[in-house]
Parts: structure tokens; sequence; C-alpha cells
């Protein structure tokens, strides 16, 4: 469990922002003014869902530690079952762009891409730093986007823009363990789970509507979820079985 699926989970994602108003007929709400509510929720490890060994560590151990002491961020766990950066996307129909987002910043410390997942508006800026005395570079494998490669040495900042909806992976060739998932929102109505596994959206126009998760290493689930004027609650435990 060791790489991403780029290719296959990339596309999976471009499907759901591509999808047509008709593959979308199945959908109560139409995003028009109406009474709003806020969807929360919490995505769990089910049965067959366990964290990953350490990553493994052949260079530069006296800046990223030792072999096996760096957990992979791919797939975390909580003490209580959540399941962290789960990518949730409620699919409303006409549901507005994310206008506006807290800035963004990665930082690569001690050899890890921190945050592990990022989530951006289109077209907002995104920072990457290295806070290492070591070289790194970053790198992104995209599709919809233009692809970067820069070389970072120690202390450098360098910034770029994503205009384009799409899920895009980030890596370091310098330190190949080196990962990260930069989301680039399709709509307001996309968020990132904690570390707990928790969500919270605001907004939402009341209806019923299928809810995308996308996880790194297990893949894509749909849900469906009902929105009242008093909110709505999903729960959901992703075991190896509904694994995409």
């Amino acid at each position: 469990m060791r790489t991403l699926r780029g290719s296959a989970l990339i596309g999976t994602f471009l499907a759901v922002v591509l999808v047509s108003a008709a593959a979308q007929h199945a959908v109560a709400g139409d995003g028009a003014a109406g009474p709003t509510g806020q969807l929360t929720g919490r995505v769990t490890a089910g049965e067959g869902v366990s964290a990953p060994a350490p990553l493994s560590v052949a260079i530069d151990d006296w800046v990223c530690g030792k072999d096996g002491s760096i957990a992979d961020p791919s797939l975390v766990i909580g003490p209580t079952g959540g399941i962290s950066d789960v990518v949730v996307t409620v699919e409303v129909p006409g549901a507005p762009p994310i206008t506006s987002m807290t800035p963004a910043v990665i930082d690569q410390h001690k050899c890890v891409f921190v945050p592990h997942v990022t989530l951006l508006a289109p077209g907002q800026e995104l920072e990457v730093r290295n806070g290492d005395p070591v070289l790194h570079n970053f790198r992104t494998i995209s599709e919809l986007n233009r692809k970067v490669n820069r070389a970072q040495i120690k202390g450098a900042s360098d910034t770029f823009r994503f205009e384009n909806p799409e899920i895009l992976r980030a890596e370091c060739d310098v330190h190949y363990w080196m990962s990260a998932v930069v989301v680039i929102a399709p709509n307001a109505f996309t968020t990132v789970t904690g570390s707990d596994g928790t969500f919270t959206l605001n907004d939402l126009p009341a209806g019923r509507y299928p809810v995308r998760l996308w996880h790194q290493k297990l893949g894509t689930r749909t849900v469906e979820v009902e929105v009242g004027p008093g909110g709505g609650r999903l729960e959901t435990a992703w075991s190896a079985d509904n694994a995409g």
C-alpha cells in the first residue's frame, strides 16, 4: 500500500468533476435558493483496513530519521478509528465554486510534506517551503493543470497556482518516500476529514445528494445523504470490501 494509484484515482475524480447534469438526475436538490442546513459526518476504518507500515528511509537519515521512524501519511487512522485526509465532495447541481480559502502552505519537514493533503480553490496561491537543511524538490503529477518541478534548497519558498479542479499528486525525487496530495476543489461543498475522521460542510441547500469520498489508498466511494433545514449527518465505515 505504498504507492498512489495515480492515474486511476485521478481519472475517477475527473469523471466526477465533469459529470453532466443528466447524470445527476437522482439528486433531489437543485442548488436553488431555499432552506439550507449543515452536514456533519465521520469516516471510520472498517474491517480489513489498517495503517500501513512505517516508511523506508535510505538517505539523509541525520535529518529524516532512521529507517522505520516515519509513519506512512498515506493512510492515517486515529485512536478511535477515524480516517484522516478523506476528500468529501457533495455533488449539488449548480453548486457555487469556492471563492475564498485560508492561506495554503506545504512545508517539507523532516523529509515529509506537511500537511499531507491540501485543499485549494481554483486559482488559489499555494506556497511550498523547504524547512529542512537538505535539498528537496516539489514535482506534481496532474492531467488538467500545468506540471511543476522546482528544486528547493534549505529555506526556499515558491508559490504556485492551479486553475482547474483536480486531485493531483506531488513528490520529491530526492527522497522517494515523500508524497503529498493537492485537491483543487470542484465546488464549495468540498472538504477533507480531520485527524479524527470528522468533517463539517455548511449552507447546503435542502435535498438528497450523492457524496463522493476519495482517499489516496482506499480509492473512491459514493454514498447518499439527506440534508434538511435542520442539517444532516453521514456516518460511514470504509472496509476492505468497499474500498474502490
